[in-house]
């Protein structure tokens, strides 16, 4: 009967483990994606903003500064973010692109069909942009303004193996959280298992025969010789007196 218990309690006990880690594969897996996916877009985003609303940057939508100046500027921004960037115009045109070598060339890289208003609505996006990359990437766009009029975007590409290595941190310790509360879990089937099967029987107490209050002959309580009515003190002291001597008082 034993056996036959224990085994399902391991059976039942295994398959909570299981769903345990499917559960934590599945949600939290999922829900840490999206966290950190908003949380890299927000941080990507306030960047782009910063870097549309620079001088360098201004300067250059009124061609008073360098490409060089103005590529060495995000390429270090590029560098320190762990990401790519590019100043595009509003036709698509990626004026400078700090994955490539500077180059001054008259003929800029062009995307195929770009919608800029694509860009309105949401500040990133995930996928290919316009089928220029081969796996998706996390794009963030922040229009360079001059005045009320849009003179190019800023964008900043990051990959999602930089979210996957976040989001794989925070499973590896939800993982050893599980594990932690499994084994706890434990704790009280070992502690029962330890106790002994048989318990002893609770130990009567016994009046001794030597009592005062038992017969000394017959060794039986004194309640059951003990008579009722008038007799009851007599015997008592009767019974007591070899315990107990009577002491008289002096004349």
């Amino acid at each position: 009967m034993k056996k036959r218990l224990r085994v399902k309690f391991a059976v039942l006990y295994g398959l909570f483990a299981l769903l345990s880690f499917i559960a934590v594969s599945t949600f939290t897996m999922s829900l840490t994606r999206k966290y950190e996916t908003k949380k890299v877009a927000d941080s990507l985003y306030q960047d782009a903003s910063r870097i549309a609303s620079a001088s360098l940057i201004q300067s250059y939508t009124k061609s008073s500064s360098s490409r060089k100046d103005l590529y060495n500027f995000l390429s270090a921004a590029a560098a320190y973010q762990n990401s790519t960037i590019w100043l595009m115009d509003t036709s698509g045109n990626i004026l400078i692109n700090t994955s490539l070598p500077f180059e001054e060339s008259e003929d800029p890289e062009k995307l195929p069909e770009i919608d800029p208003g694509e860009f309105t609505g949401s500040y990133y996006q995930i996928g290919t942009f316009f089928d220029y990359y081969s796996k998706d990437v996390l794009s963030v766009v922040s229009p360079v303004t001059s005045g009320d009029a849009v003179k190019g975007y800023i964008v900043i590409h990051c990959y999602l193996s930089k979210i996957e290595r976040e989001c794989n941190s925070v499973l590896n310790i939800s993982y050893f959280t599980l594990l932690v509360i499994l084994g706890l879990s434990l704790i009280p089937v070992f502690g029962s298992s330890t106790l002994p099967e048989n318990m002893p029987p609770e130990t009567s107490i016994i009046p001794s025969s030597k009592s005062p209050l038992t017969n000394s002959n017959t060794s039986e309580p004194a309640s059951s010789i003990w008579p009722a009515g008038p007799e009851r003190v007599e015997n008592l002291r009767e019974n007591l007196s070899p315990t107990f001597p009577t002491i008289s008082a002096r004349p």
